[in-house]
């Protein structure tokens, strides 16, 4: 392992910071390897701006920890064209990730695409403009996932995911406000203060299986989940098991559109104004 100057461990392959119209590419013939790093691979933070990485490859054991593949808390970052297997999230997008654009990725292993963690230790985080298209996640814990502590505040809002393919993935659609991975948590911290709203989820098909649910909102009783659209979505599993719910949400509204597979009877009814916004985009809400 490389050392820093303080001789601490680095624990990250690549770190960019403060950096600028960045561009990290490979090629399709040859695309830029990056393997077994001790934790993160890719980490782009502390006010980077426009910076593109395209074309790269991550690969580490699927039981590595906190092995992220490329870990973003910047602005105005667009992730595409690459393949990352591992053993945590294939992308994570912490406190700051605004204007990020995600798409033609193939995720194996690991946790999928993660917004968050956000709200630990009482902080107040923001997570913005995310969009994240025609990407596969196979053999996954998690498909696409946002994820927050009790204890936090702060916003994560317009969120879009669209064309993505799941294979075999136990949690396909995951919006988690009471994450705590290690049971650590003070249990009276029971309502997170962060606002989840506008998040979109449109074509997301693929096969999961069917010991978890394929939806699962879990949102909190002080700030619920607003403003939740899904649409087209094709969810198929070979299992089945009828003591599992297909769909689990608390707090959660929104539009449910038509084509769902399987039911997500449990969204909520969105607001009036919410509904008749979206129906001039040309969608039609079924759970009115």
């Amino acid at each position: 392992m490389a050392k820093e100057r303080n001789g601490g461990v680095v624990n990250r392959a690549l770190r960019f910071r403060t950096c600028k119209n960045l561009t990290v590419r490979g090629s399709e013939e040859s695309r830029l390897s990056i393997k077994n790093s001790p934790q993160f691979h890719v980490v782009i933070d502390q006010e980077c701006q426009n910076v593109t990485v395209d074309s790269i490859s991550v690969v580490s054991p699927a039981t590595s920890p906190n092995t992220d593949g490329i870990h973003i808390a910047s602005k105005d970052i667009v992730i595409r064209n690459s393949n990352i297997s591992n053993g945590d999230d294939c992308i994570s997008m912490s406190n700051e990730s605004e204007n990020i654009h995600i798409e033609n990725m193939d995720c194996r292993d690991g946790h999928g695409i993660s917004i968050g963690s956000l709200g630990k230790d009482n902080s107040k985080e923001t997570v913005k403009n995310i969009t994240v298209t025609n990407c596969l996640i196979s053999n996954s814990q998690n498909g696409i996932r946002i994820k927050t502590w009790a204890s936090g505040s702060g916003l994560v809002s317009n969120v879009k995911y669209e064309n993505i393919q799941m294979k075999e993935v136990l949690n396909p659609i995951i919006i988690d406000q009471f994450y705590c991975p290690d049971n650590s948590c003070n249990k009276t911290d029971t309502n997170s203060e962060l606002l989840i709203s506008d998040i979109t989820y449109k074509n997301i098909t693929g096969t999961y299986d069917r010991k978890k649910a394929a939806v699962y909102l879990n949102c909190s009783s002080k700030v619920p989940c607003v403003n939740i659209t899904i649409v087209d979505m094709r969810l198929l599993s070979d299992i089945k098991d009828e003591e599992q719910p297909i769909s689990i949400c608390a707090n959660a509204s929104g539009c449910l559109g038509e084509d769902i597979e399987p039911p997500v009877t449990c969204l909520r009814k969105g607001s009036s104004q919410f509904f008749d916004n979206i129906s001039k985009k040309g969608v039609k809400c079924t759970n009115k």
